[in-house]
């Protein structure tokens, strides 16, 4: 499981993560795991679901996918299409 870590250091909670926090930990994760550069990795589609969380798209020039990120900003599943 991986974890929206702040910028103090503390876990996301309450209020939930930022957009843009949510985004970038679906594109490290994905770089980690698909062994592609943060720069190679983009976000082509986001879907806010009915639990407060987001689904991204997420693609590289080689692999696609999808991430599935709770309203804290941890990342449960990432998909290779």
């Amino acid at each position: 499981v991986f974890n929206y870590v702040s910028r103090n250091g503390g876990f996301a909670g309450g209020g939930g993560a930022s957009m843009a926090s949510i985004r970038q930990c679906c594109i490290e994760r994905a770089s980690r795991e698909w062994a592609v550069t943060e720069s190679n990795l983009e976000i082509t589609h986001s879907e806010r679901q009915q639990n407060g969380g987001y689904r991204f798209n997420i693609q590289s020039k080689r692999t696609s996918g999808s991430c599935m990120v709770d309203r804290a900003g941890n990342v449960y599943r990432l998909n290779t299409q």
